[in-house]
């Protein structure tokens, strides 16, 4: 009955073998997860700057063109001065600088909320003529940590690295202080520089470097530091424009989660991309409707996405009685007889390799025994 000589169907059975292989490894690659990169990325650099627009002054401070130099508190002045960079959205980030004290203190304030008085967030604290360092809870007042140190001068090169609440000072190369915060949860979303004097010299800090982590957990080609989705990569659909017909909307239907949604217009001929309309949704377990309003007469329409949401279905809808494609009208009144099955259907495949290895290992049985079974 079975014919174990029959080469053809040998040859058919391995080569079914080899596309269900092929098959999951495909599936494999395109659901698989970008590593991480490592390293440091530099958002603010001050060498060579003569026009510091990313820090923002405020009080007494100025910036000295000629040394190229953050003036935090002027000589003559005892009031404060405050440098501020208020582009910081990160659990971790480093700090390079240079501080200058001629009296007074210069304070480095990292993670705190408010840019215009210091009510949270943590200060290392530099003290002229002290030989101290020390880190200060903002909100409190009190001085978690203070080190000693004895280079007998008043400029140092400074380090500060704040890694998810771990706290690391160094001064001209050498580590002086390490602190672990217990809640720095409460840190907030600024990095700045302040200071106070009461003699005739400038408090300063000059060679400013303000650096990121340059992860990208989710391999979209942004930083986890400026991702609000750093686990979950932007996806772009695209969808080709009918000329019989007028595009009205896109749609997604879309659960359990967060979505951010742009519609761009796409002229493939002169490259022209233009933005059309965005929306952002917050939504639960029921699967809701997004729309984004469109402009006839594009060639292509880019639909990108970027959210924790789940995307059940997407697609463009049309004006009525402009061709033959889904209307507007037609799909708000009756999403339900209009899509079918589309949500039942986008769910499955959402299983992904779990579903897809499962059928393709029912079709390489039935081969197989088609074939002999050998």
């Amino acid at each position: 009955m079975f014919n174990s000589n029959d080469n053809g169907g040998e040859n058919r059975t391995r080569q079914t073998v080899a596309v269900i292989i092929a098959v999951l490894v495909v599936a494999n690659v395109v659901t698989g997860v970008t590593l991480a990169t490592t390293g440091w990325y530099t958002v603010f650099n001050s060498d060579g700057s003569t026009n510091p627009d990313e820090l923002v002054k405020s009080g007494s401070a100025t910036y000295d063109s000629t040394s190229d130099r953050f003036i935090v508190s002027p000589a003559g002045s005892s009031s404060n001065g405050r440098w501020t960079y208020s582009q910081v959205s990160s659990d971790t980030v480093r700090l390079n600088q240079t501080v200058r004290i001629t009296g007074g203190n210069v304070n480095i304030m990292v993670f705190g909320d408010d840019a215009t008085s210091a009510n949270t967030g943590y200060s290392v604290v530099f003290t002229e003529g002290k030989g101290t360092v020390k880190l200060v809870n903002e909100s409190s007042g009190n001085t978690l940590k203070s080190a000693s140190y004895s280079y007998g001068k008043d400029s140092y090169d400074s380090s500060i690295l704040y890694d998810q609440g771990d706290v690391t000072v160094g001064i001209d190369g050498q580590t002086v202080l390490t602190y672990s915060i217990s809640n720095p949860s409460a840190s907030g979303s600024l990095v700045s520089y302040r200071g106070w004097t009461g003699s005739s010299g400038d408090n300063a800090v000059d060679n400013v470097k303000i650096e990121f982590p340059t992860e990208d957990t989710d391999g979209d080609s942004i930083y986890d530091h400026n991702d609000p989705y750093p686990n979950d990569a932007k996806t772009t659909y695209t969808f080709t424009s009918d000329s019989n017909e007028t595009v009205d909307k896109a749609y997604l239907e879309v659960s359990n989660g967060s979505l951010d949604a742009s519609l761009y217009g796409v002229n493939t001929t002169s490259g022209e991309r233009i933005k059309l309309s965005e929306t952002h949704a917050d939504v639960g377990n029921e699967t809701t409707l997004m729309t984004l309003d469109a402009v006839s007469g594009y060639d292509e329409y880019d639909l990108m996405v970027h959210g924790n949401a789940t995307v059940e279905s997407h697609g463009l809808l049309y004006e009525a009685n402009s061709g033959g494609g889904v209307s507007s009208e037609t799909f708000n009144d009756g999403i339900s007889s209009v899509l079918g099955g589309l949500s039942t259907v986008f769910a499955g495949l959402r299983t992904g390799q779990i579903a897809l290895g499962v059928l393709m290992s029912v079709i390489g049985v039935a081969l197989w025994f088609r074939e002999g079974g050998s």
